[in-house]
């Protein structure tokens, strides 16, 4: 039997049933579906338009554009005529038809590759212009407003929102963004004597450490990301001794001011890491490394360099390694509720990579009786620029009842992002 063709609902649809326009799932592989879309044997793009994002007024320049991705500037409609201006004048990105409808392990490479040149692109050459055709931050709102829209695998779609590499492809590092909104939790560990040549010398585990990841305002009007809003806004203590490379951090302190005044941060993880019986060193290959850069071309070369990162940039390009053996995990605001009736809510943080699957575990098995969707579980996700209205379902879409008879577990492992809602009701049966 053929399988179902996906169809827009309004809503984001994981659809367990999606074999590419390549056919390169021939037997189904799991998405999720932006709300709105027009798929068939013939490739349809996706156009995206975004207010507030133009100050180049008539001013040309040449649109970046690849095989997946075409920036241009559209006049909008709602506003009226005249020379172009920041009120009137739209940024229009198109999501082509080249490799997002296609399974293939090779056309999704393509897509994100491309992704990652595209708003490289676009802020070396209108956002970091001279004078600026774009607001500063614009690249970023751009790169969030892309992740809306783009069919893709659940693991996939934490690339297009957090840079995330899980690294399992060979010849990848696993590596993901730090940005303004998260906590960055350090889990630390301490080295403990006994005696000697005893076997539980070594590193032991300590406590944790939230530190709150912020933005704050730079002179040319870039948002940089700053680590404790506190440590950002005061004129922090200057940290004294001889400088080193890379920057070995005891705390958050060691964040500010020189290392936190960078445009963008990312985590590495290394292949491996010394045994905690080890005395373990502070190299850049051999621990979780946190990389700060100006811009994302630096940020770009100082991943494909990893683990050379390199100084380039004005700020310099730089890389901390934390004491004590440290891990550091990332983590999102995502709003749980529990049993809608009593209202019983709460704003948690959780790391990236925690799924639907994750949350719903807690207070019940993953359904499988399709007749509960609506009833036991609820995800909205916040809309940037995709929809009018403030939020969206992200709901299974599982095709006609002849299609599955039950709801395959898979479909619960979609990545919460930011914002998500995740609302639970206890299954009584």
């Amino acid at each position: 039997m053929a399988l179902p063709l996906p169809i827009q609902n309004g809503n984001y649809q994981i659809f367990p049933f999606f074999t590419g326009t390549d056919n390169g799932c021939p037997n189904g592989a799991t998405f999720l579906l932006p709300p709105q879309f027009t798929y068939g044997t013939t490739p349809q793009p996706i156009v995206v338009q975004i207010k507030l994002l133009w100050l180049g007024g008539s001013q040309s320049y040449t649109p970046p554009a690849n095989t997946d991705f075409t920036f241009a500037t559209v006049h909008d409609p709602n506003q009226p005529s005249g020379p172009p201006t920041q009120a009137n004048t739209l940024v229009q990105i198109t999501l082509n038809a080249a490799n997002m409808w296609k399974c293939a392990a090779a056309a999704r490479a393509q897509l994100m590759a491309n992704f990652t040149a595209f708003l490289q692109a676009i802020e070396s050459t209108l956002e970091l212009a001279s004078p600026p055709l774009l607001i500063p931050g614009a690249t970023y709102r751009i790169g969030q407003a892309i992740a809306d829209w783009l069919p893709a695998p659940p693991l996939e779609t934490l690339f297009y929102r957090f840079s995330l590499s899980p690294g399992l492809a060979a010849g990848t590092t696993p590596y993901v963004d730090i940005r303004p909104g998260m906590q960055l939790r350090l889990d630390t560990q301490v080295s403990q004597y006994i005696s000697p040549q005893s076997p539980l010398d070594g590193y032991v585990s300590n406590n944790s450490q939230r530190i709150i990841v912020g933005s704050v305002p730079s002179a040319n009007g870039r948002r940089l990301v700053g680590f404790d809003p506190f440590l950002s806004t005061i004129k922090s203590p200057t940290i004294t001794g001889p400088a080193s490379s890379p920057i070995v951090a005891g705390g958050t302190i060691d964040l500010q001011p020189t290392a936190g005044a960078r445009t963008y941060w990312r985590l590495f993880y290394p292949p491996s890491i010394s045994a905690p019986t080890t005395p373990g060193d502070l190299a850049i290959a051999d621990n979780v490394v946190l990389v700060g850069a100006a811009t994302l071309a630096y940020l770009n070369a100082a991943t494909t360099s990893y683990p050379n990162i390199g100084s380039g940039g004005t700020p310099p390009t730089i890389a901390v390694v934390f004491l004590g053996r440290a891990i550091a995990v990332p983590e999102i605001p995502v709003t749980i509720v529990q049993n809608p009736v009593n209202a019983i809510s709460a704003l948690q943080y959780v790391p990236i990579g925690t799924t639907i699957a994750n949350v719903v575990e807690r207070f019940s098995p993953l359904l499988l009786d399709k007749s509960q969707l609506q009833t036991i579980m609820v995800t909205r996700r916040m809309s940037g620029e995709i929809v009018t209205s403030s939020s969206v379902s992200v709901a299974p879409s599982l095709g006609p009842p002849s299609a599955l008879p039950a709801i395959p577990s898979s479909v619960w492992d979609v990545p919460l992002i930011s914002g998500d809602v995740v609302t639970v009701s206890p299954a009584t049966s």
